[in-house]
């Protein structure tokens, strides 16, 4: 894996508030070998930054040696510095310690009260054991005071002693679910339609539509939302839009329909796209780029 720094340059035919990343604003890049998929996940905060390599699989410390394998996904305990991954077969780890296992096809995601997993029968807070039943969950987080799930198109919410907290907000299906700045955002990527725009929507009830193609809310995360590299729009590119305002975020590279990976803190944003061609198969890429 080799990292560089792309110069800034100028960009062509975006639509206003669009920059490209790596030229019209200065990146650092970490490419995949060969059938790596690398950034198919990707987690940061003060302390540093990891991707996962879904082809190998392998995760990966950023701007480093250091690697361990049989990791298929990955989140970060953001402040604490603290990573957790997570396996097909329900294994995960806390700085490298193995934990036991959650089970197979559990989710994993954190915020800053921590980690929160969810299984087949409902969801977790492990270091304090709180939990609350519950059937079908199609996507968890957890944010400064409370988890979030959501259950049959809408999110639910309780206080981290597992108390329902009101909350009034939907999301469709593939949508993803995070909080960003104490706001609960959700995803509706519109997948059924092929052009499908998709979009973010807060619980203070503001929306953010996206372009044709972009199926939008498939991925929040550091204060950003992405869904897909779309070939809708000319010239096809993978978007990342600021969930706060500021400029989006493109990626001019890729391939038609490839998954995309966004995380970020309060200074830096890291852009995972495991669908970048390396010899003619996906390598992967991923991005950092200090927050415009």
């Amino acid at each position: 894996m080799v990292a560089s720094l792309l110069l800034a340059g100028c960009a062509q035919d975006l639509l206003p508030g669009e920059i490209v990343v790596g030229t019209d604003v200065v990146a650092t890049r970490w490419d995949g070998g060969p059938g790596d998929r690398f950034g198919a996940s990707v987690a940061g905060d003060a302390s540093g930054a990891w991707a996962t390599a879904a082809g190998v699989p392998e995760l990966r410390e950023l701007g480093s040696s250091a690697s361990d394998t049989g990791i298929g996904a990955l989140w970060t305990g953001i402040g604490a510095g603290r990573v957790y991954a997570a396996a097909a077969d329900g294994r995960w780890w806390v700085d490298g310690a193995e934990q036991p296992s959650v089970g197979v096809g559990a989710t994993f995601a954190s915020g800053p009260a921590g980690v929160v997993y969810a299984a087949g029968d409902g969801w977790t807070l492990p270091e304090s054991g709180v939990g609350v039943a519950l059937a079908r969950i199609q996507a968890v987080a957890v944010g400064e005071g409370r988890v979030l799930a959501v259950v049959g198109g809408r999110v639910q919410a309780w206080d981290l002693d597992g108390a329902p907290v009101a909350i009034d907000l939907a999301a469709g299906d593939g949508g993803a679910i995070a909080e960003w700045g104490g706001v609960a955002w959700a995803g509706s990527p519109d997948d059924a339609t092929p052009d499908g725009g998709g979009e973010v929507c807060n619980e203070l009830g503001e929306c953010i539509e996206g372009e044709p193609g972009d199926h939008l809310g498939r991925v929040i995360g550091g204060g950003y939302a992405a869904g897909t590299f779309s070939k809708w729009v000319v010239p096809a590119r993978a978007r990342f839009v600021p969930l706060g305002g500021g400029p989006v975020l493109v990626l001019d590279e890729g391939a038609e329909d490839q998954p995309l990976a966004v995380a970020g803190d309060e200074s830096t944003v890291w852009l995972g796209a495991p669908y970048i061609e390396e010899q003619g198969v996906p390598g992967g890429a991923v991005f950092s780029v200090a927050r415009p």
